[in-house]
């Protein structure tokens, strides 16, 4: 067997698949990966694994329009981690863009428009609720307040 011919300026991935006498796969995997280079072919290989061969490309079809303000398909939901209470935004139709926050402990709003509230001494017993308010191009709706979580 005749020694293998080198060459330097190109890709060990690329020199495998156009000369016949490269080591392995393996080996010139290896290799452009310590020279932090990604091979065509691993992607190819990955997602060739992740599709049926007879299957059409997936195609994704965006959304229409919003042609209606948000609408609210769950509640949001409190937790307290530490010192601070989360907020979700909850589930929504409507392509809502953004979204508005509003704490209240015991009846009485605190905070700012987040969807975190970071506890005071004073809150520590009450029961903290929060309402998210959804917008799109169409208007704003306003969910139902989230459960009600004692502070702790």
């Amino acid at each position: 067997m005749s020694e293998p011919v080198v060459f330097p300026d190109i890709n060990p991935v690329l020199l495998m698949r156009v000369h016949p006498e490269a080591e392995s796969m393996d080996d010139a995997e290896a290799a452009a990966v310590l020279q932090g280079e990604e091979t065509a072919a691993a992607g190819e290989d990955q997602l060739a694994s992740q599709q049926d061969p007879g299957a059409p490309p997936e195609q994704i079809i965006p959304e229409p329009p919003a042609t209606a303000p948000p609408t609210n398909v769950d509640v949001p939901l409190v937790m307290q981690v530490g010192s601070t209470l989360e907020c979700t935004m909850g589930n929504w139709t409507g392509e809502p863009t953004s979204y508005s926050y509003r704490w209240q402990i015991d009846g009485t709003n605190v905070g700012t428009d987040s969807a975190l509230y970071t506890v005071t001494a004073g809150d520590v017993g009450g029961m903290a609720t929060c309402t998210v308010t959804a917008t799109n191009a169409r208007g704003s709706t306003t969910a139902p307040s989230s459960n009600p979580v004692q502070i702790a």
